[in-house]
């Protein structure tokens, strides 16, 4: 989801749409669920960036790395406080 939001952010994708296209048709996300985005915003997104960020916080704890990779990334970030 992360990853997700990363390439909209940075303009690879024309609209969110997109990315559920491929993470259905490419990556075998459940057709039934929309989509990787559509289904995030059906969960909330202030309840993946939570997510996110207890991830990042408890399994990153001794790892750098681990850390920066559950780090929501900053447009997950605007979209969680705008909603």
């Amino acid at each position: 989801v992360n990853e997700s939001y990363r390439v909209v952010a940075e303009g690879h994708v024309v609209r969110e749409s997109d990315v559920d296209v491929v993470s259905v048709m490419g990556y075998g996300f459940p057709a039934f669920r929309g989509g990787i985005l559509f289904w995030a915003s059906l969960e909330g997104v202030k309840h993946i960036r939570d997510r996110l960020k207890y991830y990042s916080e408890t399994l990153g704890t001794n790892n750098k790395d681990v850390r920066a990779f559950f780090k929501p990334c900053e447009h997950l970030e605007r979209l969680a406080n705008m909603s």
